[in-house]
């Protein structure tokens, strides 16, 4: 079993083996970038995981649609979200976006650490022109080719890192920030150290 052949059975064992794998806080560029989302915005988070970024997204206010190829994962998810909002309903689809996307208009769309095959983030990053609205906002994370020295984190497949001129050719949006940077990214037992990050933020004008 691979991420290639079969990413929710390869995920599901993963989380079922490790809950809390990236920890309850959410990403530290998410939290910065967050100050540029419009009051109760729409969002659409990929690869949400076990619900981290979601619940820090709807304590701001914000509703969450969240897409995950495990539903390992969103179990968790929905009963840390039913923990911290009681009563409240949250659109989690299990989706192998390999296979189809999802649907929708949002106000933003969130990215962190949603590292694919290059050819189906081309198809993810294509459809941002159709997700977001106007003036919506991408945020996105990932880790670069340079990290698989670090060993901190992320996957060594080449193909799946996130190389800038690559990245920077597929976005149909205006960039507002992009930038690579080495920080040191601490979210639990599996994203722990100094890391290489391609920073996004980037508008549907």
């Amino acid at each position: 079993m691979d991420e290639h052949s079969d990413p929710g059975k390869f995920w599901d064992q993963i989380f079922a083996r490790e809950a809390d794998r990236y920890g309850h806080a959410p990403n530290d560029y998410l939290r910065l970038a967050s100050g540029m989302l419009k009051p109760g915005s729409r969002i659409l988070s990929l690869g949400e995981g076990e619900g981290r970024n979601a619940i820090f997204l709807m304590s701001l206010g914000h509703q969450v649609t969240c897409v995950d190829a495990s539903p390992v994962a969103r179990d968790h998810a929905l009963r840390r979200i039913a923990q911290q909002f009681p009563g409240r309903f949250v659109d989690y689809q299990v989706i192998d976006l390999s296979l189809t996307l999802p649907v929708g208009s949002f106000d933003a769309v969130v990215s962190i650490w949603c590292h694919l095959p290059s050819r189906i983030r081309q198809r993810v990053h294509a459809a941002l022109d159709t997700w977001l609205l106007p003036g919506g906002i991408f945020i996105c994370e990932g880790y670069t080719p340079d990290q698989v020295r670090y060993g901190t984190g992320g996957p060594t497949d080449l193909d799946m890192l996130y190389e800038p001129s690559a990245i920077r050719n597929e976005l149909p949006l205006n960039l507002e920030v992009f930038q690579k940077v080495e920080r040191e990214v601490l979210e639990g037992s599996r994203h722990d150290g100094l890391s290489s990050t391609l920073q996004i933020i980037a508008r549907r004008v």
